[in-house]
């Protein structure tokens, strides 16, 4: 990698096979993962403040995951409830019994609207509110990655590339997710829970270690206010933090702090490690296909097995 603020820097990251073990040990061992992370974590908060509707739509792990694979499906083929099935259970993270609600739910909010029925199927498309607030987030998160890779400034000066990393990026983490079974525990107690990813967001946010994003214990967090920030109760966000004490993971300390225990803050560096090295990978390839590479690539990864 060379280091340059050039769409080339990129082409290391789309790498031969996609060895996405070497884009985890990169991004693991770069002086500005912590600088990178807490850009993630702020421009998401930024942008949630500003968009409350992509908010309750990013609210926790599931619902980022059906939202992103109706993107997927939308624009790789057709968006219907079956295939919306067929992609939750293929991408291990949700059960497929939540791809109904979810569908109703991004149709509610105006993100989504059904088509003309075709027979008996009935298809969907994706609402010009719902490419505004996707392309918003997808560029959040390309210019938090940017601190590790500069390439990826030029990338995003192209036509069209937030649109198709967002389609590599999707089948990206599809593939990565396909036969992990149980979550890991980090994930299932931070990020399943509903706004458990913002309220991790916020602690990262917070930190004042430059080379930690993970840290041990921080100061007395108001509850009260974190309740009333994410539009949870108290109880809800207490129970997180007994889950994960429960888990190993951390907890509430006595005097209000929040802690991390080292298993915690391993698997936490864990994500956020992997998140960035995802969309590093993504925008390499999409880096690549901009560059002239077979667009029918971009157009069918992670979809292998998902019907029509």
């Amino acid at each position: 990698m060379d280091g340059t603020d050039t769409v080339d820097g990129l082409a290391w990251w789309a790498g031969p096979g996609q060895d996405m073990g070497a884009a985890f040990a990169r991004v693991h061992g770069h002086p500005s993962r912590t600088l990178a992370v807490r850009a993630l974590a702020t421009g998401m908060l930024d942008l949630f403040a500003r968009d409350l509707q992509l908010a309750e739509v990013l609210k926790d792990a599931g619902r980022y995951v059906a939202a992103m694979l109706a993107f997927l499906l939308h624009e790789t083929g057709e968006l219907t409830l079956p295939r919306l099935k067929e992609a939750c259970a293929k991408s291990g993270l949700l059960s497929p019994g939540r791809a109904r609600a979810v569908l109703q739910f991004l149709e509610h909010v105006g993100y989504v609207q059904q088509l003309p029925r075709a027979g008996r199927r009935t298809a969907y498309a994706l609402t010009p509110a719902f490419r505004t607030a996707w392309a918003l987030q997808l560029r959040a998160a390309l210019e938090a990655a940017a601190a590790v890779e500069p390439g990826v400034a030029a990338l995003l000066a192209r036509p069209g590339a937030v649109e198709a990393f967002g389609r590599v990026h999707a089948g990206v983490l599809l593939d990565a997710t396909v036969g992990w079974g149980e979550p890991p525990p980090f994930l299932r107690v931070f990020q399943h829970p509903y706004a458990g990813t913002q309220i991790l967001w916020t602690l990262i946010a917070a930190g004042d270690d430059p080379a930690d994003f993970a840290l041990a214990r921080y100061g007395r967090i108001s509850i009260s206010a974190l309740s009333k920030r994410f539009d949870v109760s108290r109880v809800h966000i207490k129970r997180i933090f007994q889950d994960a004490e429960q888990h190993g993971l951390g907890g509430l300390a006595p005097d209000g702090a929040i802690w991390f225990s080292d298993a915690g803050r391993d698997q936490m560096r864990m994500l956020f490690t992997a998140q960035l090295a995802h969309i590093l990978a993504a925008a390499g390839q999409a880096a690549l296909a901009a560059g002239g590479g077979p667009d029918d690539q971009i157009c069918t990864v992670g979809l292998s097995g998902v019907a029509d």
